[in-house]
């Protein structure tokens, strides 16, 4: 039985050169692959959470097991809200085991999920760009960036950050991305010390987990809550991230907490 020390709160400090002074220290909570509906540890996880300050969480795919499931996706984010209460709400892109959960989701007025579409954070004249990407079909069929970028106000100068489920999203926008967050890979789920592990992920198993970066933008990968396949975690324990941004000055860099 998973207890609340297992799970990782792992957190990354990430230097954005267009960053502005209001958001200096902006703190975004990222879970993912949390997969209800299976033996999860999406609500035991919530106990671990309740130390954390974050502004904003994100939510980055796989919620949900398989779309019958979906009710626990409500409930999972009231209490979620409940315990960490993010001033700027929650953000949600779906991943490829979110397929047709929308008929099921409840309208939250502190959830907005993202699907191929950019929206704006602002704190006075300053702000954030914040594109969500729907990649709850295989092959890429449900990622449009084309009307994501509808939504980019154009000259702003915000940094701009990516939501997706898959770390090879990263490649998709690189050329004008400056953060992405995704999840999907599990960390592996299971593997063994200094071996490759599988990621299902196009990018493969060396930006499978962590901080990269591809191009100009940092990459995050978090390894989530839940499984995929066998109900098993071997090498690869249950995470959240906590991502602080700071202004350029600062390094890059992570911590670890259990």
């Amino acid at each position: 039985m998973l207890k609340r020390h297992d799970i990782i709160v792992r957190e990354y400090s990430i230097p954005l050169s267009r960053l502005g002074a209001e958001f200096d220290g902006y703190r975004i909570l990222q879970i993912t692959d949390v997969h209800l509906g299976r033996r999860t540890h999406g609500f035991k996880a919530l106990e671990r959470l309740k130390s954390i300050h974050a502004d904003l969480i994100v939510v980055t795919g796989d919620l949900v097991h398989r779309s019958r499931w979906a009710p626990l996706a409500n409930e999972f984010l009231e209490k979620l809200i409940e315990t960490i209460d993010p001033p700027d709400g929650v953000l949600a892109v779906k991943g490829n085991h979110d397929a047709a959960v929308d008929e099921h989701l409840q309208n939250n007025h502190r959830v907005r999920w993202l699907d191929n579409e950019t929206i704006q954070l602002r704190r006075g004249s300053q702000g954030l760009n914040l594109m969500g990407l729907d990649q709850q079909q295989v092959k890429w069929r449900s990622t449009d960036l084309c009307q994501a970028l509808r939504g980019m106000e154009s000259g702003n100068g915000y940094p701009t950050i990516v939501l997706g489920h898959y770390p090879a999203t990263a490649v998709l926008v690189s050329s004008f991305a400056d953060l992405v967050i995704c999840g999907h890979t599990h960390a592996g789920q299971i593997k063994l010390p200094g071996l490759p592990f599988y990621t299902n992920d196009r990018l493969g198993w060396r930006f499978g987990h962590g901080l990269r970066k591809i191009g100009k933008a940092y990459l995050v990968v978090c390894a989530g809550l839940g499984f995929s396949g066998i109900p098993l975690r071997i090498g690869s324990r249950p995470e959240v991230a906590v991502i602080t941004l700071v202004r350029v000055g600062s390094a890059a860099s992570i911590s670890v907490g259990d």
